[in-house]
């Protein structure tokens, strides 16, 4: 499971970026349904990982950011949520995508 992965770097980003508070109560991240990252995955680790640090009592936020995908034969766009997609119009593959490949970490709340 590469989440705890995942959730070692996020923590690790947001510890060195609150250096100077006693408390992290928020941390706002956005996923994106093709970015590979499990959420529940993600959130288990995250909780896991925080106990006994600065962040433990912390609140995870969680945007879902979703795929664009452009079909190169009739020129629609939807959303997907397959690694390899179909356009619902004419069925023809989605050549192209657009968001939802990644994992940001957007905000800090500290004290």
């Amino acid at each position: 499971m590469h989440e705890v992965g995942v959730a070692q770097e996020i923590l690790t980003k947001a510890f060195k970026s609150a250096a100077d508070a006693k408390k992290i109560t928020r941390i706002g991240l956005t996923l994106g349904n093709r970015s590979g990252v499990d959420r529940s995955s993600l959130e288990f680790a995250i909780n896991a990982l925080k106990e006994s640090t600065i962040a433990s009592e912390c609140v995870v936020e969680i945007i879902e950011e979703k795929t664009i995908g452009y079909c190169s034969d009739c020129g629609s766009e939807s959303y997907v949520d397959a690694f390899f997609a179909v356009c619902p119009r004419c069925n023809s593959p989605i050549l192209e995508y657009s968001g939802g490949g990644g994992l940001t970490l957007n905000y800090l709340d500290v004290e």
